[in-house]
């Protein structure tokens, strides 16, 4: 993949379409040419993840371990390409599903149709979001939903925020609310959108609450919220900062946020 890309007026450009006519990813080549912003996720892709390696290697062992018939992939190259096949074909479909989820939410929000949307997912998205403006003592009309914005060499989109807090979705299949779920990384894609908002749309200096919502794909009113320390923010900031400029030393390349698009 291309990795997500935005404008500098925070249009998203994650595809274009290619010399043949089709629509393909965007490229860092692309990026070049038209001036875009790699997104923080992109970014925070440069550091390892060792929980997600971690997860990514059971994935694969375990598709091995439960395959029933290795006789069928003589090559060592098509047994690897089923493997692999088979063992991320389930978080596919997760990724699916948790896409279902953050759309619905945003229609809830902003009391749009839900009718495209299977029961079971409604009931995920409605819970969800109660809880959330619960703890935020908020209504939904106070919050914007999937905001672009573009900052300091990065652009993104913001699940949900407003002048107090700023939120982002994350869907998974949790066994044990008690496990840990909130990471380093997390805070620094809270804090990077964080200062994004300092000059975009008027809003107001960077300083809101930022949270995570971990929503189970499966269950309703299974999620845990984590609201993390100014002080981790603060730290986070910092860290983000100077993967931004790797990233752009790396690729050797920096956005221009002044130039205007053609």
């Amino acid at each position: 993949m291309g990795g997500h890309w935005y404008t500098n007026e925070g249009k998203p450009m994650h595809w274009i379409e290619g010399a043949n006519g089709k629509q393909r990813d965007t490229t860092l080549r692309d990026a070049r040419k038209l001036n875009l912003f790699p997104s923080v996720t992109t970014i925070l892709g440069t550091i390892d993840k060792p929980a997600l390696t971690n997860w990514k290697l059971k994935q694969v062992t375990g598709a091995c371990y439960n395959a029933s018939d290795t006789e069928a992939h003589s090559l060592y190259d098509d047994y690897h390409k089923a493997m692999m096949g088979e063992a991320f074909k389930p978080s596919t479909d997760a990724r699916d599903r948790g896409s279902e989820i953050h759309d619905c939410l945003e229609a809830l929000i902003l009391d749009e149709s839900r009718d495209a949307f299977d029961d079971d997912i409604k009931d995920i998205a409605r819970v969800a979001l109660l809880d959330v403006l619960r703890y935020c003592g908020a209504h939904r009309q106070d919050f914007t939903p999937e905001a672009t914005v573009v900052g300091d060499g990065y652009g993104g989109m913001i699940d949900l925020h407003n002048d107090e807090f700023l939120i982002d979705w994350k869907t998974k299949d949790i066994d044990d609310i008690k496990k840990k779920m909130a990471y380093p990384e997390q805070a620094m894609q809270l804090a990077a959108y964080d200062h994004a908002l300092e000059d975009w749309d008027g809003m107001p200096l960077s300083g809101r609450r930022c949270i995570n919502v971990f929503i189970d794909r499966q269950e309703p009113g299974k999620l845990v919220i984590h609201e993390w320390k100014p002080e981790d923010i603060s730290l986070a900031w910092q860290k983000f900062q100077l993967l931004v400029k790797y990233w752009q030393l790396d690729k050797g390349y920096v956005p221009n946020i002044n130039e205007e698009e053609a």
